[in-house]
């Protein structure tokens, strides 16, 4: 069974009630990113970081992406766009 359509329609409903916050479009990135989906990552990533309280957020994303980034690298399948996003998070986990 596929979980991200399933992951993705439950943080959009919360998205919508206007009471967004930062994990919610953390999530969406890491969909974005095991999609292949570049414009969302990017606006999931601004919205994102739009939203950050705590440097332990974007630290925790940070893992997360390095963890998928990996993943791909041993699959021969990187995201060449994807280290900017990393290096964006990066900054913020500061």
């Amino acid at each position: 069974m596929q979980l991200k359509p399933l992951v993705r329609y439950a943080v959009e409903r919360k998205i919508e009630t206007g009471d967004p916050d930062y994990w919610d479009y953390a999530t969406l990135l890491e969909i974005a990113v095991l999609e292949r989906d570049e414009a969302g990552a990017r606006n999931a990533l601004s919205e994102a970081l739009a939203c950050l309280r705590e440097s332990f957020e974007a630290e925790t994303t940070l893992r997360n992406m390095r963890l998928i980034a990996a993943a791909r690298e041993r699959r021969a399948a990187p995201l060449e766009w994807s280290s900017e996003i990393e290096s964006a998070l990066e900054a913020k986990a500061k």
